[in-house]
């Protein structure tokens, strides 16, 4: 005989699991965060990916300052926030597909990663801005003073904003590397390049990968090994372009040993162990491996055809009007067109795949009481 104390419980235990599947089939209402207290916006594969307000506002910084406007609506958000899902379908397939231990994924990670480092920087500039509306109203006028057609100041200011925002990042940037370069008194040992790149190469004359090409204050070194190892990490199209006869061989030279001095300062300042840089290399493992990903499954054999092309044209010749009123010829604009509709129907591709993927392999769920309080429905949240 069971006692009624024990049924009680049961009828209590199928109540407690009945209203939370209730509310798991319905989860407008859940507001959940993730360890470090940050909302989570969308939860994929069942707990697989979290993507969170953190990760959202930090992956924001890839689309650029005079690109970001676009993703400032409701509507805009909410695409941005479709594409960061996308992107992490694909990443979690590449994971399970064990693609993350391709050689490119490693180097790219790799690469990627010191280049990580020194976008931390640039965020700490970004966060330590301070733009008044007169430098608003100067930047515009530099921009926008005497051109046909200008928009308003209202109606441009935002965008604006972001322009100035990036030209005064990158002028810190350039000057805080210009001044190390000087604190730390960095030399060049050019001499080296010309056995690194020699016209007729003698392999006795090879340097060694310990030798230094640039040394300075601090015990800063760096080697030819460091360079090797740099290049060896480059995608391939890049080391094509390297190859290649010409070009100033000590400007290279200079400007890689300028990036990794800033880096070599910045991981000292320990700008690779703050909370945001834990989070950006995140956003580079998702990046690259869902690039890897995509370009493994969906392929390049998606091309438009030349009929497509010239439908496309004729549909819109309003498009393709010169300011005489006359029409481009349809030969002048084929490329364009091929390229645009290649990319649209890759797009339409990888996004028909990745919700296929939702439904039938990782489950996602759009937490949409978060979505509305901490992203559409606060526009200056970022």
């Amino acid at each position: 005989m069971i006692r009624r104390p024990i049924v009680l419980a049961l009828l209590a235990l199928l109540a407690a699991g009945l209203a939370l599947a209730a509310c798991h089939k319905n989860p407008a209402s859940e507001t959940p965060v993730d360890e470090h207290g940050s909302p989570v916006y969308v939860d994929i594969g069942g707990g697989q990916f979290k993507l969170t307000k953190a990760y959202y506002d930090l992956a924001l910084e890839r689309a650029g300052p005079i690109f970001r406007g676009q993703f400032e609506t409701p509507a805009g958000k909410r695409d941005y926030l479709d594409r960061l899902v996308y992107e992490a379908v694909y990443y979690l397939e590449g994971l399970r597909k064990k693609y993350d231990r391709k050689t490119e994924f490693k180097n790219l990670y790799n690469l990627r990663l010191f280049q990580g480092v020194l976008d931390e920087f640039r965020s700490d500039l970004r966060k330590k801005l301070v733009i008044t509306d007169d430098q608003l109203r100067a930047e515009y006028d530099r921009l926008m003073k005497g051109k046909a057609g200008a928009k308003p100041f209202e109606t441009m200011k935002t965008a604006v904003r972001n322009m100035l925002e990036m030209r005064l990042v990158e002028e810190a940037y350039q000057a805080k590397k210009q001044g190390l370069l000087k604190d730390w008194q960095i030399k060049y040992h050019y001499d080296l390049l010309n056995r690194l790149l020699p016209s007729k190469p003698n392999p006795d004359d090879v340097p060694r990968l310990d030798e230094v090409l640039a040394e300075g204050a601090n015990g800063y070194k760096y080697t030819v090994g460091q360079l090797a190892k740099r290049i060896e990490e480059l995608p391939e199209e890049v080391k094509q372009r390297l190859r290649q006869p010409g070009g100033d061989a000590k400007a290279r030279l200079e400007f890689v040993v300028g990036e990794d001095v800033l880096f070599t300062w910045a991981v000292r300042e320990g700008l690779d162990k703050t909370a945001s840089y834990q989070l950006r290399k995140l956003i580079i493992e998702v990046v690259i491996l869902s690039q890897i990903t995509r370009a493994e499954i969906i392929g390049n054999d998606i091309v438009a055809s030349g009929d497509e092309a010239k439908r496309y044209y004729d549909l819109h010749k309003h498009n393709f009007t010169r300011s005489n009123g006359q029409v481009v010829p349809f030969e002048e604009v084929r490329a364009k067109i091929l390229s645009d509709l290649t990319e649209h129907k890759r797009l339409d591709a990888m996004k028909s795949l990745a919700k296929s993927l939702m439904a039938h392999r990782f489950p996602t769920v759009y937490y949409e009481a978060n979505i509305k309080k901490y992203l559409i429905g606060a526009p200056d949240a970022h």
